[in-house]
Formats: structure tokens, sequence, C-alpha cells
């Protein structure tokens, strides 16, 4: 990369906050754009924090001013039950804000930057099927939270045909494990850390859904260790320095890990046997999701370093001393 700065959209999320710990781990600055940065300490790894919208002139003229080329957009409203409930507010806000702040960035001198962009989009732009997803396979989710992520997919490719601003697209799933000490959210849904909470408290927690039609009837799910996720935004970068172009990604597993896998694995890691009771399937949940990453393997020669143990290695050691720290 040609610039010391990087922005990160979306910087106070937890991939966000990860993302930035490895910006500052290879030697960059990085300026953060996200809500609620004002009663918040200086998170450990944003040399600049901005409070407001990405649509904000204030995040591109702060662009302008550090000279930056490069953005990793990962800025949205991503509650797929919320999106179903609310769906204009994901529009406004995922598509919406994206456009203001396109909009904003080339009109103040991001193309004479040579500027590029790492779009997290999901892939749950995707139909349900039943085999992993390849980039071609068909398009359309069943929620609003991916429709209105395809929306800003096209958006992001508009930046190279009226731009020539490149661009790399990553489709995924389930990003899970942690980085020592940053992590997922407390209040998450995701299934790792509830493995955790339940690991740590002896309390039992509910597994939906056994009577799907996988090995073992609970549901697949692609599990990509964040650490990957965040390595991948930089292999997407030096792969557009020579290969310009709007590029979309799937990153993934290829095979995915059953819920009941999952709870042997983290049990033979953690050392800790967990309770559960299983309960029915909940509305809208598919048995199988999993991306196919040979594409993006291929054509990068990108190396995934982590795998399920890993994951929950470091999820556990993060959940264990950030209970140990703040008392959660």
């Amino acid at each position: 990369m040609d610039h010391h700065w990087i922005a990160i959209t979306g910087s106070k999320g937890y991939i966000g906050d990860i993302l930035a710990k490895h910006c500052k781990m290879l030697g960059y600055s990085v300026l953060g754009v996200d809500h609620e940065y004002t009663n918040l300490d200086q998170p450990a790894y944003v040399d600049r924090v901005l409070d407001c919208c990405i649509s904000d002139i204030k995040f591109a003229e702060a662009c302008k001013e550090l000279n930056i080329s490069t953005v990793f957009h990962l800025a949205a409203s991503a509650d797929v039950k919320l999106s179903q409930e609310m769906p204009f507010l994901f529009y406004y806000n995922n598509v919406g804000n994206t456009a203001r702040m396109l909009h904003n960035l080339t009109q103040s001198g991001w193309v004479e930057r040579n500027g590029k962009i790492v779009f997290s989009s999901t892939a749950a732009v995707y139909k349900e099927i039943s085999k992993p997803v390849l980039e071609n396979s068909p398009k359309g989710s069943p929620n609003e939270y991916g429709k209105s992520k395809l929306m800003c997919e096209k958006l992001i490719q508009k930046l190279f045909s009226f731009y020539k601003i490149p661009s790399v697209t990553f489709r995924y799933f389930n990003v899970a494990g942690a980085n020592k000490d940053l992590g997922d959210r407390i209040d998450t849904s995701h299934i790792i850390p509830i493995l955790c909470k339940s690991a740590y408290s002896g309390k039992p927690f509910s597994l939906y859904g056994s009577d799907y039609e996988t090995k073992d009837g609970t549901a697949v799910r692609d599990y990509l260790d964040v650490n990957d996720v965040c390595r991948a935004h930089f292999t997407a970068i030096e792969y557009l320095n020579s290969n310009p172009g709007a590029h979309i990604f799937n990153l993934g597993t290829k095979q995915g890990t059953t819920l009941n896998e999952l709870i042997t694995k983290f049990e033979d890691v953690v050392k800790i046997d967990l309770a559960y009771a299983l309960a029915p399937r909940r509305p809208g949940d598919p048995g199988f999701l999993v991306a196919n990453p040979d594409k993006f393997i291929n054509d990068t020669g990108f190396q995934y370093q982590g795998n399920i143990e890993s994951i929950i290695s470091s999820s556990w050691e993060f959940y264990c001393y950030r209970e140990d720290k703040n008392g959660f």
C-alpha cells in the first residue's frame, strides 16, 4: 500500500476492531469512523476516530487531509431479524449511506490518490442451496439485509466503471474467533460466544434444530477465523495493485461444521462438558450455509491459517480474559 494511513468504516465493530489491530501490527495508522466513539476511551488500535456516519462529509475530508487511498468498508446494519421488521432502515443505512460516502470520496480527490476499496458484503446475497456457494451461484437473499448488501455491491462495482477505482468485495458467512485482547461482543447471538458463556457459567444453552437433512441432523455453518478475514483484506489490496477491476470473492471453508461437530470440538479443546437442551428450529434458519473459497485462493495465493480449533481456543481465551478482567 502506498500510504501510511488506512481508513476503516465500522471500526468499532467486532471485525473492524480486530482489523485495526492488524493494520497497526503491519505499521499503518488507522482512521476509524463509527458511531458512539465520544463516550468511549480512545480505542487501542485506532489513531484517529470520527464519531459520525460514513456519509458525513467529515469522513471524506479526513481521508483527504491524511492522504488516504485505501478504505476498508465494513460499516452496515447487519441484524437479519431486524431487517425483516424495519427493511427501509437497512436500505437507508447500508445503501444510502454507502452511496453518499462514495460520492463524497470521489468528489474530494480519492480518484487522484489512486483510491482502492475492500468491501465486506455477505454470503447472504445468495439463494439458499444445499452445496457450497460459488461467486456465480444464483442470487436471491431471503432477507432484506442480504438484498441491501447486494445493492451495495453494485455501487462498489460502479466505482470502477465510472472512476477506475478498483475494488474487492468479500462474501462470507460466520466470522468467529478472537485476537488476544479483542473478540466478539458480549450481547451477541453468535454460537461460539454462547458456548463460551455456557462453559464459563455452567448454565445450559439451547441447540435449535436437530432434524435438518444433514449428516447428523444439525445445521451446517461456515466458521471463518476473524484473523483470516483481516489478513484477506491486505491480500486483496496487494492483488488490486496488479489486477485493477471490480472483483468479487467468497471467503469460506468449503465444507462447514455441523452444530453437533462444533459442540464436540469445543468440549475437546476447552476440556469442559457442555450442558444443552434440544429446541425446535428457529423460523428462517436454513440447514446449510457454506461458501466455496477456491477463486480467491487460486487468484491470489491466499492461505488460510485458522481452523475450528483455533477459533474455539482464541474465543475461549478472550472470553476468560474479559470475564476475569471486567467481571461481566
